[in-house]
């Protein structure tokens, strides 16, 4: 029973366990964990552990409900038989119980303190990670607070960019010769280009992922040029495949936005770049979605210019609305109010022929029956005539749900005289 008692009040012993706990948790308090919005108490391993050590009240609480018992049963506990000689000597354990209470109640008392400090220490320990938890969740609003505040100051700097601009523009009283295409729509226009395109062409990644299919064309170039390069998809691609590439961007706001993503992009009409640089020192043109805003007569143009600019060999893309495709030509031409009118592919690869580039060829993209074939009847009519039925259902289809878009491809040829 003395070896009993002797294990279950070791006194020095607990409150060495206790020393080094408190020690442990004052040499990791100094550390430098930085507070993390993901983790309601972010700490090194040596925190985790001393903070564990101190939660960890188990083996206390056993020695405590071990001494309370041992305790309890003091001068209860009799192996022997009943008689005279047991009598005496549970009379002299009681006398010796009584005789070293001014020992025993004190130490008794004092574990019975340290046991209810330690558990409102592991109490408040656990109102800290409460609210550890709830500074972490006010990290993450707070987060949130500040991207929403980096986009309206984009906003903001944006606006003020146009507010300026326009200042400027009807200080100096300037005439300037009516937009010829799209990203010559004036930004202070009552039409809001940049937020249509936002919402009805589609997703940038989606962009992207259709340009895709031009990338082999432009792969191992330099100095492509992008002509309305829009929000930049084009430019991204080239430069995640290190093309050089520049893009042309006359309206203000797709510009601010090239701008801010890094690319290299100039304000100008795409008319005036071209003539701004020298002849056969472009190693590419790339022209998505902007030949349809022209007035007639200006693809000429543009089409004569870019072989003039571009260097031998290297390639000139347009794509646009294929007006073959009945779907395309009402749900996407028409929807917007900036189009001028569809281009014929035959006679965009005529231009391309006619200003002598080679290898001319068009590759359509974007099915608007995203590639189901129409089903073939099976009815029991004559060969001949269940044929033609055949053969007009799917010309009728192709016309009405053909491709959406189409490109022509060409390459500049050697040196002549245009």
């Amino acid at each position: 029973m003395s070896e009993q008692m002797s294990g279950a009040l070791n006194v020095e012993q607990i409150m060495e366990q206790i020393r080094e706990r408190v020690r442990l948790r004052k040499q990791a308090g100094n550390g430098s964990a930085m507070v993390s919005p993901a983790a309601s108490i972010p700490v090194s391993q040596e925190q985790a552990a001393a903070t564990l050590s101190v939660y960890d009240l188990s083996e206390l609480r056993r020695n405590a409900a071990a001494t309370d018992k041992l305790r309890s049963q003091v001068g209860t506990i009799n192996p022997r038989r009943p008689g005279l000689h047991n009598h005496l000597i549970q009379l002299v354990k009681k006398t010796l119980r009584r005789m070293s209470m001014w020992y025993t109640r004190p130490l008794h008392e004092f574990h019975g303190s340290v046991t209810r400090t330690l558990n409102e220490t592991a109490r408040a320990l656990e109102n800290l990670q409460q609210m550890m938890r709830g500074l972490g969740e006010r990290l993450d609003r707070m987060e949130q607070l500040e991207e929403r505040l980096r986009l309206n100051e984009r906003n903001f700097r944006r606006v003020a960019y146009l507010l300026e601009q326009k200042s400027n523009r009807k200080s100096a009283a300037i005439t300037k010769t009516p937009p010829m295409f799209r990203s010559d729509i004036p930004s202070e226009s009552e039409f809001d280009y940049f937020l249509f395109e936002e919402r009805f062409r589609g997703s940038e990644d989606d962009i992207k992922n259709r340009q895709r299919s031009y990338l082999d064309i432009f792969q191992g170039r330099e100095n492509v040029v992008d002509l309305g390069c829009g929000r930049g998809e084009f430019l991204e691609l080239m430069q995640e495949n290190g093309v050089s590439a520049r893009g042309v961007e006359s309206n203000t706001d797709m510009f601010l936005l090239c701008r801010e993503k890094g690319l290299d992009v100039v304000q100008q009409s795409l008319f005036d770049y071209l003539e701004s640089v020298p002849d056969a020192s472009i190693g590419g043109i790339f022209c998505s979605q902007v030949i349809e805003h022209l007035p007639s007569g200006l693809e000429v143009r543009l089409v004569a210019l870019s072989h003039k600019k571009l260097k031998p060999g290297s390639p000139l893309v347009i794509e646009t609305i294929n007006p073959e495709c009945l779907f395309a030509l009402c749900r996407n031409f028409f929807l917007d109010p900036t189009h001028v009118r569809p281009v014929h592919p035959e006679m965009l690869r005529f231009l391309l022929e006619s200003v002598h580039f080679e290898n001319v060829e068009l590759q359509f993209s974007s099915p608007a029956n995203l590639g189901q074939p129409t089903p073939k009847l099976t009815l029991p009519l004559p060969g001949p005539d269940l044929d033609r039925f055949n053969h007009v259902l799917e010309q009728m289809n192709k016309l009405l749900f053909g491709y959406q878009d189409y490109a022509v491809v060409g390459h500049r040829g050697p040196f002549r005289k245009d």
